[in-house]
């Protein structure tokens, strides 16, 4: 009979080489061998930047001791359980199907900011909050809608106080975009249909609006 060698499931998540495995003292030093290779002792698994490593690499080094496995990730990665948990409360207070899958986008970035960080600290909130402001330069409803997902998962889930910063930006003030009156005769007289000459007046007129 052959040698008896472990199995080391490897899933490819957010830019890095996940990989776990029933622990195994050979195992864990040629991972300590990887150049910024991570331990995250609460989820047993270490995480291997994919940027400076292949593929090929972890199947040629970790074949020493194991058999490599690699599976397709799942859809939140190493923090599926903390996003389980606030799709349950979500769905338990009736949250609408469309906030609940923009809140579980914005918790999962944000876990993702800092993966070793369980506590969700003032500066791990306000570095995200400015990575989305700052460098990606998102839009003033987008960012509100981060902090509304952030604040539902620290106060809702975690049962901790949300930071007291400032995180959300000031109201947009934008004008109206209106036609002028030289547009609306304009438009008026180019309709050949008395009725609907006579509807769109009554709309100018009487100042409504779709809304």
């Amino acid at each position: 009979m052959g040698d008896f060698k472990p199995v080391v499931t490897v899933t490819t998540e957010n830019s890095l080489f996940v990989c776990s495995f029933k622990y195994d003292p050979h195992i864990v030093q040629i991972l300590r061998d990887f150049p910024g290779r991570c331990y995250i002792p609460e989820k047993k698994i270490w995480t291997i930047p994919a940027k400076y490593i292949t593929q090929e690499d972890i199947t040629k080094k970790l074949s020493i001791a194991a058999y490599v496995k690699f599976e397709k990730p799942n859809n939140y990665g190493i923090h599926d359980n903390e996003i389980q948990k606030c799709k349950q409360l979500m769905i338990r207070k009736r949250f609408s199907k469309h906030t609940i899958k923009s809140y579980l986008f914005h918790i999962n970035r944000f876990l993702e900011q800092s993966p070793k960080t369980s506590n969700h600290a003032e500066d791990t909130v306000i570095i995200y909050i400015d990575h989305i402001a700052g460098e990606e330069k998102k839009s003033s409803s987008y960012q509100n809608l981060a902090v509304n997902a952030i604040k539902f998962y620290i106060e809702d889930v975690c049962s901790k106080k949300m930071p007291e910063v400032v995180l959300r930006p000031k109201g947009e003030k934008k004008l109206p975009l209106v036609l002028s009156e030289q547009e609306v005769s304009s438009l008026r007289q180019s309709l050949q249909n008395i009725k609907h000459k006579t509807i769109l007046s009554m709309i100018y007129s009487a100042g409504l609006r779709v809304s």
